[in-house]
């Protein structure tokens, strides 16, 4: 796993690494839930949880609940995309510790504000070889909206894909009630209107780095209005 301490976190729980699976078609009869949001209400802490291809027409809300559970996309990333018709946002994380997502891709139908929203006092979050598009607002955003709430905490990205949003990255306000630490490596941001990046309210944000990620011009080889704000 990407984080320390999640065996040692499977040990506390007596239990070995449960693996369940999703699929969203007829094509996989033998899946253990049809939606993710289904393997998501059931899930125990250290599951690993593996998505077939398919469009899944859903958004999955993670409580904080929810625990050291693991996302893999089992198949091409254009292949497996959590795109909901329902006008809710593909994927929100609402205080949850210890996720992983893998070759998953995350689409904001018009008009809904994000692709990715990661709420504050999230902990140990980590994208992997993940797309995020779309956003009226932001294609993602990371953290609260006002200033007395704790900030997210360990959340990466590394080889993720941001594109077709407003503004590419969105920081929400937030306290230094506790250390925060926010690591986007490698990777693509592209095809913004606004702003790659917009850190202006993003208030006492501690460690937010950019390590190896391009900011690409848009489609018709424009940068955006303000490239970090």
């Amino acid at each position: 796993t990407h984080f320390e301490g999640t065996q040692m976190d499977y040990i506390k729980y007596g239990r070995a690494v449960n693996e369940v699976s999703v699929g969203a078609s007829a094509a996989y009869p033998f899946a253990t839930y049809p939606t993710i949001q289904e393997a998501v209400d059931n899930a125990m802490p250290g599951d690993h949880i593996s998505i077939y291809p398919g469009t899944y027409d859903e958004g999955v809300l993670i409580p904080n609940t929810k625990r050291d559970l693991v996302f893999i996309g089992a198949g091409p990333l254009d292949e497996i995309t959590i795109v909901p018709t329902d006008g809710s946002i593909p994927l929100e994380i609402d205080g949850a510790k210890g996720l992983e997502f893998h070759n998953i891709g995350f689409e904001a139908a018009a008009g809904i504000d994000f692709a990715l929203y990661v709420h504050e006092d999230a902990r140990r979050v980590g994208f992997y070889d993940c797309k995020a598009e779309g956003g009226a607002v932001a294609v993602v955003k990371i953290g609260g909206t006002v200033a007395d709430l704790k900030a997210p905490a360990d959340v990466r990205f590394d080889d993720c894909d941001i594109t077709w949003g407003v503004v590419g990255i969105l920081f929400g306000a937030s306290s230094t009630q506790i250390p925060t630490q926010i690591y986007f490596n490698r990777g693509v941001v592209h095809n913004q209107t606004d702003a790659w990046v917009d850190l202006a309210s993003n208030g006492d944000f501690a460690d937010v780095a950019f390590k190896d990620v391009d900011f690409l011009l848009g489609q018709d080889h424009t940068a955006p209005t303000v490239g970090i704000d």
